[in-house]
């Protein structure tokens, strides 16, 4: 093992090592030739530094190093709060990203508020590289495929259970309840079970949502029977803007409480909310 030391005029200083094993090929440092300054450095923490910064002690600091490895945490911060990962690409002299393999490049971003998850195109080792992006996270939420429209973003993503109740201002009290739902963005679907009390009830039946409504007319939602003990065929239609579902026969004949006394009701039910 061969070692070069750069000794201080004190005694102490610090040792270059090569390999234990010969490597394959020549390895080689290379330094620019036309700028002055301090290229990469590291701290007593073992942190490391690229461009001639110190390393900084408030990381949240308008003054950010190129690159700032840090060590003891794990992160690392990029000039002007950016930072891109690469994979299988360069950025060349050309100003432009050269494939190192034949494989598809990978590039992470990550600046002025936004994450970017980009794939690159297949081709020939040394060629231009074009980027597509995949993925966006911003302040709207999540977009896919160069999407910027905010009205597309995927904002929240939720799983949970309810309770579904009585809407029919009758205070029927159901048995046998279960209730959950998958929130994706806008779009709600729930599934459930309930059996009606014995009811003498005219009042049309409603079922509680777990979010309220925003559709009006055609566009309220609807679902379907999974199972009943009822004989009558009907469907189910989500209230306009309400947190509620009733039932209609095909005609357009309200189903009622007292239509569904001691019936079971099993059912699923997809709509838009806020």
């Amino acid at each position: 093992m061969s070692s070069i030391k750069l000794k201080h005029a004190s005694g102490n200083g610090v040792i270059i090592t090569a390999p234990s094993s010969n490597p394959a090929a020549d390895r080689t440092l290379e330094l620019p030739s036309d700028s002055d300054g301090v290229i990469a450095k590291t701290d007593a923490d073992g942190n490391i530094t690229m461009g001639d910064f110190a390393s900084p002690t408030d990381l949240n600091s308008a003054q950010v190093p190129t690159l700032f490895v840090d060590r003891i945490d794990n992160n690392i911060f990029g000039e002007d709060g950016a930072l891109y990962v690469t994979q299988n690409a360069y950025f060349s002299n050309s100003g432009s990203y050269k494939r190192v393999t034949t494989a598809r490049p990978l590039q992470y971003k990550q600046r002025l508020g936004k994450h970017k998850f980009l794939v690159g195109d297949s081709g020939s080792a040394g060629g231009n590289v074009t980027f597509s992006e995949a993925v966006i996270i911003d302040a709207d939420g999540l977009k896919f495929n160069g999407d910027t429209a905010a009205a597309n973003a995927i904002s929240d993503y939720e799983e949970g259970t309810y309770t579904p109740a009585d809407m029919s201002a009758q205070s029927i009290n159901f048995s046998n309840v279960t209730g959950q739902y998958t929130k994706i963005g806008k779009l709600v679907h729930v599934q459930g079970s309930v059996t009606f009390p014995s009811t003498g009830g005219q009042h049309g039946f409603g079922i509680s949502l777990p979010f309220t409504s925003t559709g009006t007319g055609t566009a309220d939602g609807s679902g379907s029977i999974r199972y009943t003990t009822k004989s009558t065929v009907f469907t189910l239609h989500v209230n306009g803007n309400a947190s509620s579902f009733a039932g209609y026969q095909f005609g357009g004949t309200i189903m009622r409480n007292a239509d569904l006394s001691t019936d079971r009701l099993d059912f699923q039910v997809t709509y838009r909310t806020a």
